[in-house]
């Protein structure tokens, strides 16, 4: 059985998939990640940017030079959701949501 995601759009974000994620991690574009079970934008903002830039500035001291952009992307996932999705309240793994500019960028580059 496989599970369809839910998709929201409110205060300038909207959820897309971690596939289509992925692709915009590739292409260095931000994006956030968000626990689940919370809305990005809300009070004490539970959202992080991501910004590819910022990490491959830093890619040497803290990430293998030699891993993949598929892998990066995986090891932030998986770091996030340790540390941020820690119960069912907040939400057991992250959702992925971007603004409005990513995506009129997105469309422009078609």
């Amino acid at each position: 059985m496989t599970m369809k995601m839910q998709k929201f759009k409110f205060d300038g974000f909207e959820r897309i998939t971690k596939t289509k994620c992925r692709k915009l991690f590739e292409e260095g574009k931000e994006f956030y990640m968000c626990p689940c079970n919370l809305r990005p934008g809300a009070r004490w903002n539970p959202e992080i940017l991501i910004d590819v830039n910022s990490i491959n500035e830093r890619k040497g001291s803290f990430l293998n030079k030699e891993k993949t952009s598929i892998e990066v992307f995986n090891q932030l996932v998986i770091e996030f959701t340790h540390y941020n999705c820690p119960d069912r309240d907040c939400g057991l793994y992250p959702a992925f949501y971007v603004t409005p500019a990513v995506e009129v960028q997105e469309e422009t580059s078609k």
